[in-house]
């Protein structure tokens, strides 16, 4: 049986350059962010997704979507973050031994410092 609507797709957002940017942690976890970028801004936004959810609950191309609802509201250089319990990475088909901490701890900084730095908008220090 075909899927209606494909897993991991980014379908939903239109007219945006997509990347995708890979990246290990400091307990050498390897985690991703999505970047959608329609144009040069000030300010970048980071989008972080909740527990056991991922960067797809953003970009669901069924309905119009946070990423394109923000892009196309002036905010237009968005990177959607996938930390360590995203359902988009394998080793989270077992249970982990990882926390909340361990997010907190080496997943966001990692994060903001990738984010910041591929878009020169911000410095951000781990």
């Amino acid at each position: 049986m075909a899927r209606e609507i494909p897993l991991y797709t980014t379908e939903g957002v239109k007219n945006a350059e997509v990347s995708s940017h890979y990246f290990s942690t400091e307990d050498g976890l390897g985690l991703s962010l999505q970047r959608f970028k329609r144009d040069d801004c000030e300010d970048i936004v980071v989008i972080i997704h909740g527990l056991t959810t991922s960067t797809d609950m953003y970009i669901m191309p069924e309905h119009y979507n946070l990423v394109s609802y923000l892009l196309d509201h002036g905010f237009t250089d968005l990177w959607c973050f996938d930390f360590r319990m995203s359902n988009r990475h394998s080793y989270n088909l077992i249970p982990g031994k990882y926390s909340m901490d361990d997010c907190a701890l080496y997943d966001h900084p990692r994060a903001l410092k990738k984010s910041g730095n591929r878009s020169g908008r911000i410095n951000v220090s781990t």
